[in-house]
């Protein structure tokens, strides 16, 4: 089910494949082309940060495999830290102006911004556990884990659509059905591509279904907790 078994893959395909280019000198690469497909590894290793964040955020599976398996973004502990630390930011700030009335003391809301923190970090737990249990449940295989910072760490990393809503609060843009349903369903279709590109076996379908009730129960017990 999972791949992190495998080194390299075809963006294309999803295949594996022996190297992502040739180096021939110290600046002069030539990209390695895939012997399923017929095409280029992986097109993103001559392109800047900037072009490939824009084919994430169209979700293209092409660019989450990239990041995801070639370039192993999980082995980056600061990509990790500073999505807790931002998703604990909206979730902190949305406290603060729920209660702005009851207490204004600095404590009180430092103490809510690291209680909110702990709750974010459980939550993820819960729902890495969750959607391998479902997993389990409708294929009825093995679950295979090979690192369990990996797992984790995935499973945070499709928290980056809470950015579109720090800067909603940057901004200070007035909040209605339809910005909460914008960022909602970027979070949502990041989490189903991330999961996608680990689980090339399992239908999108049952992907898309493990996600979300995975996601549900995730804020659901950190709404419980908070």
């Amino acid at each position: 089910m999972d791949i992190d078994i495998r080194k390299k893959i075809c963006i294309n395909c999803g295949r594996n494949a022996d190297n992502l280019y040739h180096q021939y000198e110290k600046n002069i690469i030539r990209l390695s082309i895939c012997k399923y497909c017929n095409r280029y590894v992986d097109k993103y290793i001559e392109d800047d940060y900037p072009l490939i964040c824009i084919d994430i955020f169209l979700q293209n599976i092409k660019a989450y495999r990239h990041v995801l398996i070639n370039e192993d973004v999980t082995s980056k502990l600061t990509v990790v830290m500073v999505l807790l630390m931002n998703e604990t930011f909206v979730k902190w700030y949305k406290l603060i102006k729920i209660n702005e009335n009851d207490n204004n003391d600095i404590h009180y809301t430092a103490v809510m911004f690291y209680t909110t923190t702990v709750q974010i970090i459980l939550g993820y737990f819960i729902y890495c556990l969750i959607l391998k249990f479902m997993y389990f449940i409708i294929t009825k295989e093995k679950i295979q884990i090979i690192s369990y910072n990996k797992e984790f760490t995935n499973c945070v990393l499709g928290s980056y659509g809470y950015a579109y809503k720090t800067l909603v609060i940057i901004w200070d843009i007035e909040e209605h059905w339809l910005t909460i349903f914008l960022y909602s369903l970027i979070i949502i279709l990041s989490h189903i591509q991330i999961q996608r590109t680990l689980n090339p076996s399992l239908s999108k379908y049952i992907i898309t279904f493990c996600v979300i009730i995975s996601l549900i129960f995730k804020e659901s017990i950190e709404y419980y907790i908070s």
